[in-house]
Protein backbone atom coordinates (compact mmCIF):
# COMPACT_ATOMS: atom_id res chain seq x y z
CA UNK A 1 0.00 0.00 0.00
CA UNK A 2 0.86 3.60 -0.66
CA UNK A 3 -0.74 6.43 0.07
CA UNK A 4 1.69 9.03 -0.78
CA UNK A 5 -0.65 10.86 -3.33
CA UNK A 6 -3.76 11.19 -0.64
CA UNK A 7 -0.84 12.41 2.13
CA UNK A 8 -0.05 15.06 -0.81
CA UNK A 9 -3.19 16.07 -1.28
CA UNK A 10 -4.11 16.49 2.00
CA UNK A 11 -0.91 18.40 3.08
CA UNK A 12 -1.34 20.86 0.50
CA UNK A 13 -5.09 21.50 0.54
CA UNK A 14 -4.35 22.13 4.23
CA UNK A 15 -1.40 24.28 3.44
CA UNK A 16 -3.30 26.83 1.00
CA UNK A 17 -5.87 27.00 4.01
CA UNK A 18 -3.50 27.42 6.63
CA UNK A 19 -4.90 24.84 8.53
CA UNK A 20 -3.40 22.06 11.07
CA UNK A 21 -3.69 18.73 10.36
CA UNK A 22 -2.86 14.69 11.38
CA UNK A 23 -2.47 12.41 9.26
CA UNK A 24 -1.70 8.44 9.47
CA UNK A 25 0.11 7.35 5.93
CA UNK A 26 1.97 4.31 4.43
CA UNK A 27 4.21 4.51 1.68
CA UNK A 28 6.70 1.88 0.16
CA UNK A 29 10.24 2.36 0.09
CA UNK A 30 13.33 1.52 -2.09
CA UNK A 31 13.62 -1.69 0.20
CA UNK A 32 10.12 -2.90 -1.40
CA UNK A 33 9.08 -2.65 2.97
CA UNK A 34 6.08 -0.55 3.46
CA UNK A 35 6.61 2.03 6.34
CA UNK A 36 4.10 3.52 8.18
CA UNK A 37 3.81 7.48 9.01
CA UNK A 38 1.93 9.78 11.41
CA UNK A 39 2.36 13.26 10.99
CA UNK A 40 1.33 16.26 12.45
CA UNK A 41 1.60 19.55 10.64
CA UNK A 42 0.93 23.45 12.01
CA UNK A 43 1.63 26.21 10.20
CA UNK A 44 1.44 29.70 11.71
CA UNK A 45 0.58 32.85 9.72
CA UNK A 46 1.56 36.67 10.22
CA UNK A 47 -1.68 39.22 10.86
CA UNK A 48 -1.68 39.91 7.22
CA UNK A 49 -1.93 36.17 6.22
CA UNK A 50 1.18 35.31 5.47
CA UNK A 51 2.54 31.84 5.93
CA UNK A 52 5.73 32.03 7.77
CA UNK A 53 6.22 28.88 10.25
CA UNK A 54 5.51 25.16 9.54
CA UNK A 55 6.30 22.61 11.93
CA UNK A 56 5.87 19.43 11.36
CA UNK A 57 6.24 15.93 13.06
CA UNK A 58 6.74 12.99 10.98
CA UNK A 59 6.91 9.67 13.46
CA UNK A 60 8.06 6.00 12.20
CA UNK A 61 4.98 3.77 13.53
CA UNK A 62 5.92 0.69 11.23
CA UNK A 63 6.38 -0.76 14.73
CA UNK A 64 3.54 -0.14 16.09
CA UNK A 65 1.09 -1.38 13.34
CA UNK A 66 2.99 -4.38 12.81
CA UNK A 67 2.58 -5.04 16.53
CA UNK A 68 -1.45 -3.93 16.04
CA UNK A 69 -1.80 -6.20 13.29
CA UNK A 70 -0.36 -9.46 15.38
CA UNK A 71 -2.27 -8.82 18.27
CA UNK A 72 -6.01 -8.69 16.25
CA UNK A 73 -4.92 -12.12 14.74
CA UNK A 74 -4.09 -13.10 18.24
CA UNK A 75 -7.47 -11.73 19.23
CA UNK A 76 -9.59 -13.03 16.31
Amino acid sequence: MDDRGAAWNTYTTAFDRHESFEMEYAFAVMTENTVGSLTSVYPSSTADGFLCWLYRFCLDVTEHKLAEEALSSVES
